[in-house]
């Protein structure tokens, strides 16, 4: 007969988790808000590190004056206004000389002798030579008043030419137009400068200007012939 073998039962391993405790939890929970402080005053200090060096940046830029800085709207005023003040001063300098112009004006116009009646007036001749044989002649010529159409000068040159008195007429030329850049007193007058050529052997001593009107003369005016 054979014997049975005894089986052994093994008991199965049970392990019980018991529910950590409300203590526990709690614990956990104050450690995790107390590293969160931690981490949040470390923040706080190292921004309050931080803030000197923006605040001495920011002590660091100048102050911008509105009444010095160029691009301010009073230092822009004050210049506008500073440059209408000089533009002011010089318009009534200006006015002071042209009053002084058409005084000055009116003065010699009463000591210049006139030659002709209306229109294109002469004012003063006068006619120079140089120490060059053969050296033309220069004239200045002051002419007061507006051209007619047609108006021409013509220049006679009487003086002596082989031992001889002689006459040497010059053939008429357009009368200069003003300055149109001329104020309007100044328009009045024109001044009239040029040379005249003569043969070699004429000796000039007298020159005489005449305003040509076609054949007619309408001014004239003798001048001697200096050096």
């Amino acid at each position: 007969m054979i014997p049975r073998r005894r089986s052994r039962r093994v008991a199965p391993r049970v392990v019980i988790r018991t529910p950590r405790s409300l203590a526990w939890r709690l614990g956990m929970g104050g450690a995790g808000l107390a590293l969160a402080a931690v981490l949040a005053a470390g923040g706080y200090q190292a921004g309050r590190r931080a803030a000197p060096v923006d605040a001495a940046a920011t002590c660091a830029t100048p102050a911008v004056d509105p009444l010095t800085d160029p691009g301010t709207a009073p230092t822009r005023k004050l210049v506008a206004d500073s440059a209408n003040q000089a533009l002011l001063k010089q318009l009534h300098a200006a006015e002071a000389e042209l009053g002084q112009l058409r005084a000055d004006l009116a003065f010699f116009d009463t000591l210049l002798p006139a030659s002709g009646h209306g229109g294109l007036q002469i004012r003063n001749f006068r006619v120079t030579v140089g120490d060059e044989a053969g050296a033309p002649l220069h004239y200045r010529l002051l002419l007061q008043g507006a051209p007619a159409a047609g108006q021409a000068l013509r220049f006679i040159v009487t003086g002596v030419r082989g031992g001889r008195p002689a006459t040497v007429t010059l053939p008429p030329a357009p009368v200069p137009a003003a300055a149109s850049s001329a104020s309007a007193a100044l328009r009045a007058y024109r001044r009239v400068e040029g040379e005249l050529k003569l043969p070699a052997d004429v000796g000039a001593r007298h020159v005489t200007v005449e305003v040509m009107q076609g054949a007619q003369v309408v001014a004239s005016l003798t001048a001697d012939v200096g050096t």
